[in-house]
């Protein structure tokens, strides 16, 4: 019998009015496996399917500030912090398609 272990699971959605052309990641991954750069790895790839393939104009996600782990795989995806803490406690993070070709050229 083989068993299967989730690794993580990730979000990603066009947000509205559509013709912003703004999308929303996220992730969840699981504890067992920090450390081994999957969330980031896996991410990076979502943000060029948004890019490249959908054509995103922006892409934000969401972050607690006391999470600073996820802080910082933002901040590697080179998405920047917009402002202070909105919502409960949460930072939102963006970045833009010219921002994401010039980083990846």
């Amino acid at each position: 019998m083989i068993t299967y272990k989730m690794i993580g699971h990730i979000y990603f959605n066009q947000t509205v009015p559509f013709e912003f052309l703004t999308w929303e990641i996220g992730y969840i991954f699981n504890p067992r496996y920090y450390g081994n750069g999957y969330a980031t790895e896996a991410s990076r790839r979502v943000l060029q399917y948004g890019f490249e393939e959908l054509k995103a104009h922006r892409i934000i996600a969401m972050c607690n500030p006391e999470n600073a782990s996820s802080c910082r795989l933002l901040e590697r995806l080179l998405m920047r912090k917009e402002g202070q803490p909105i919502w409960h406690n949460a930072y939102q993070y963006a970045i833009l398609a010219d921002e994401w070709q010039r980083n990846n050229e």
